[in-house]
């Protein structure tokens, strides 16, 4: 079109008539452009750039139609205004055409000067302003031109503006000159003034740093100030965005403020104190934007803070101790009409306090000090519930704080607790005492003298929370300070937290008997309180205990078990519930080892059977076995020697030996199934509890056993492509054949592991050829590269043991024609064998094999390799 068609924008514009349609034509041009999709993007650009050239002309013309006049003539007013809205459409969509832009700033035509003289005002006194201004198409007008003033302004994020300096402070000045005084003429506008805030919100974001320099700064941030005061708050939040960019760059060292700025930036945040102000009777809209507010000025706060620092807490400290005098004067008139909102304005104060605390640091402690004890002094019962929350909220955001002052726990700790036995005030005290005892923060210690306190006023009501998680939470929350101190003082306290839980577990198996699913969350929740507790009572010292009893947690687990038989009954293939389960068990396993003897049996047949029902949690049962089997075999290890030991040891190992028969079992079913390969970690898993039992528990071990091991072991090298769980088959063959060759088993005494290596013996009598066979099979291309040196290890202690049946075997397996495959030749073959038997050192042995399993493979000549 170019070549067809060289000067079209002037050709149309003398040609084309009458105006409105030359405008929508002029608009709906480059639009056409960028969403030709009927020519190729090469024709595309060529047109385009041929446009931008004629940029200039338009853009003069356009200019023309904003600098009309005629607005007092009735019969022209309306037709002008229109027009020149329709100029704004057009010149909007070429500046988003991407022109030039020199021609924006002024090259050849002043549109910006347009753009402003469009706002002017006919009088500079808004009270004389002609009714004809303040026409509703004069309003529309007005949005429109602001709405093209601010593309131009902050296009590309403003990085065009800022190559052109003068053209940016010329704006600027002009902007706060000319433009703010129309703030009394658009205020009652909605459309208006959110362009006309907005204007002035994305100018300082996007040219924070020129502002910052320019003489106009000051009168800038007050005007927009005055803007965050509307009373509309979705209106008033449009200018945050601006202060947030002011943080960053003041924070990174690329802004400076004049002397006036901290005063202003704190007239600022009491000016958000106020809007944060709530109103009595707000309708279910309005509480949602003044929620969504609050929100927004959580961070307005916090940024201003990191400009002002300490004067910033230190103002809303002294506005508390005027409104608390303020509510105490109120309260001796009780009649007062403003009584409730001096607790709305102390309130909106109390967030604003809380809003900074994760700014705050030491320098800030004696601030806090006063402000906590000016809260803690004023403590009322007819105080409205909402000034209580806020109170709560804020003591749990100081937690931090709280922690470097020990004298402060008591009275806050107080306050705490006393809310948690008030229905309307729990869900907030549970936030609160959840962050005040929180995992390794300062206060949890601090809180273990006001243990009595605690317990006295808050386990009578916990079995009325109405919400299962604060209950939840709560006991959390108790149970963290009991283990913080020593059994005598915490073990009471935490088999009574224990009482709830137990019951919870109980109501809980009951309602599952009818419907599962609404049962299922106090399932969750009470497993996850058990763990807690059980965490809790971990101690070291056991002579702490109370001497010849079980360890506490045995006997909670003893508590518990009809409820767990009913969980795993029900909710055997559930995985969120599994997990809480496992978790609960492998703790409990942990902790008491010995004295869960008498749950044991039933906690194996729960994993057991599990393990068969829930092929998704097959992995971490058999991770649960694994860590029981260490757990007990490091018990066994260390305890003396006597009659009561050995019993307990072969009823631990005959236990294990039950619970492997059906792991075994459904295992070798997994084998068949299709699916298997995605779902290494079951037979990694496996094979590695496997491997601990031979190491711990030989005797688990029944010799029918090893033929099922090795079944699995060979079958899972043509199903297997995990690397991982591979290695581990590989590694459990390797162990199971070195026994052969040590012939022992760890510190174990002869008769455990006697009967096992005669069985493996007479296995290998058996399997060997068999065993070498799959083995180079899956070196020389049944596997991948990575593991040839694992199949190595298992075939070096194979020749271990014997090296003469060894060659036998190795040799009758190499004399099949074409095995292992045709790219190697009888003399590579037999060259191979020699070099095994040869090589007696595992690094010159896993070389040989590798060398002849990429030979096998066709990717090098063996001969030339070794």
């Amino acid at each position: 079109m170019p070549d067809l068609w060289p000067d079209m924008v002037n050709d149309v514009l003398k040609e084309m008539r009458p105006l409105p349609c030359l405008l929508n034509f002029l608009t709906v041009l480059p639009q056409e452009v960028v969403a030709a999709d009927y020519i190729t993007q090469d024709k595309r650009s060529s047109v385009a750039t041929a446009l931008k050239k004629q940029a200039p002309i338009l853009i003069g013309f356009v200019a023309q139609i904003l600098n009309l006049s005629g607005y007092n003539d009735p019969n022209m007013a309306s037709s002008i205004l229109e027009t020149k809205k329709m100029a704004l459409k057009c010149l909007e969509a070429w500046i988003l055409f991407d022109v030039p832009a020199s021609i924006l700033m002024g090259e050849s035509v002043d549109i910006i000067g347009c753009l402003f003289a469009l706002l002017a005002p006919p009088s500079s006194s808004p009270s004389s302003l002609s009714p004809s201004y303040q026409h509703q198409e004069i309003f529309s007008l007005l949005s429109d031109t602001i709405h093209v003033l601010e593309e131009v302004i902050c296009s590309n994020g403003g990085r065009i503006m800022e190559r052109y300096p003068t053209v940016l402070a010329a704006v600027i000045e002009r902007s706060v000159v000319q433009l703010s005084p129309l703030y009394n003429l658009v205020k009652d506008d909605e459309n208006n003034i959110r362009n006309y805030i907005h204007y002035f919100a994305r100018l300082g974001e996007c040219h924070a740093t020129s502002l910052a320099d320019h003489p106009r700064f000051s009168e800038f941030i007050h005007f927009l100030i005055l803007l965050t005061q509307h009373p509309d708050l979705s209106i008033s939040e449009l200018s945050f965005v601006f202060w947030s960019e002011l943080r960053q760059l003041y924070e990174q060292g690329d802004i400076t403020f004049p002397p006036t700025a901290n005063e202003l930036f704190l007239k600022l945040v009491d000016i958000i104190r106020v809007q944060c102000i709530a109103k009595e009777d707000m309708d279910q809209s309005e509480k949602e934007t003044f929620s969504e507010y609050r929100k927004s000025a959580l961070d307005v706060l916090l940024d201003l803070h990191a400009i002002v620092g300490a004067p910033c807490l230190q103002m809303l400290g002294s506005q508390l101790w005027n409104e608390i005098q303020q509510q105490q004067q109120q309260q001796q008139q009780p009649s007062s009409p403003s009584s409730s909102l001096s607790y709305s304005s102390l309130e909106s104060c109390l967030f604003c306090i809380g809003a900074l605390a994760e700014n705050l640091d030491e320098k800030d402690d004696q601030i806090i000090v006063n402000i906590l004890a000016l809260l803690l002094n004023n403590i009322s019962p007819t105080q409205p519930v909402t000034y209580t929350k806020t109170l709560l909220k804020t003591i749990g955001k100081f937690f931090k704080t709280v922690g470097r002052l020990p004298d402060m726990v008591g009275p806050i700790m107080q306050v705490v607790v006393l809310s948690l036995a008030q229905p309307t005030l729990q869900h907030h005290a549970v936030a609160a005492f959840a962050a005040l005892t929180a995992p390794k923060s300062k206060t949890l210690v601090q809180c273990a003298p006001l243990l009595s306190t605690i317990m006295d006023h808050v386990e009578p009501v916990l079995p009325s929370f109405p919400d299962l998680e604060d209950r939840c939470s709560v006991i959390e929350s108790i149970s963290r300070v009991l283990g913080s101190v020593n059994a005598q003082l915490g073990l009471p306290g935490l088999l009574r937290l224990a009482n709830p839980v137990i019951s919870g577990l109980a109501a809980s198996s009951t309602k599952a008997q009818t419907d599962p699913s609404a049962a299922k969350k106090g399932f969750t929740l009470d497993l996850k309180l058990m763990l807690s507790i059980c965490k809790s009572l971990v101690y070291d010292d056991r002579s702490l205990l109370v001497p010849g009893s079980s360890h506490p947690v045995a006997s909670l687990m003893q508590a518990i078990l009809p409820s767990l038989d009913v969980i795993v009954m029900i909710y055997a293939t559930d995985l969120e519930i599994l997990d809480m389960l496992v978790a609960l068990y492998r703790h409990a396993i942990l902790s008491a080892q010995k004295d869960m003897l008498i749950v044991l049996p039933q906690l194996f047949r729960h994993m057991s059977h599990v393990y068969v029902l829930s092929p998704s949690s097959s992995s971490l049962i058999l991770s649960f076995f694994t860590t029981a089997v260490n757990a007990f075999s490091t018990t066994q290890s260390e305890a003396p020697s006597t009659p009561q030991h050995q019993q307990a040891t072969a009823q631990v190992n005959s236990l294990f030996g039950e619970t492997l028969r059906t792991i075994i079992q459904h295992t070798m079913g997994l084998l068949q199934r299709p699916d298997i390969a995605t779902r290494p970690d079951i037979l990694k898993n496996f094979f590695e509890l496997v491997g601990q039992l031979t190491t711990n528990m030989p005797e688990a071990i029944l010799p029918q056993y090893l033929q099922m091991f090795y079944d699995i072991a060979v079958g899972s090298l043509s199903v297997l492509y995990d690397r991982t769980a591979l290695r581990s088959a590989l590694k459990l063959m390797a162990r199971l054949v070195a026994l052969m060759e040590h012939k022992t088993v760890s510190s174990s005494p002869p008769s455990v592991w006697t009967p096992l290596v005669a069985e493996i013996e007479t296995l290998l009598t058996q399997k060997e050829a068999d065993l070498i066979r799959r083995l180079i099979s899956a070196a020389c291309g049944g596997v991948s590269r990575s593991h040839i040196a694992g199949i190595a290890d298992v075939l070096y202690s194979l020749h271990g043991i014997n090296p003469s049946y060894f060659r036998e075997c190795t040799m009758s397996v190499l004399q099949t024609e074409g095995f292992p495959s045709k790219a190697v030749t009888p003399d590579q073959k037999s060259t191979f064998l020699n070099s095994l038997m040869r090589n007696h050192g595992i690094k010159k042995f896993r070389d040989t094999v590798h060398d002849f399993a990429v030979v096998s493979r066709g990717l090098q000549d063996f001969g030339a390799s070794t």
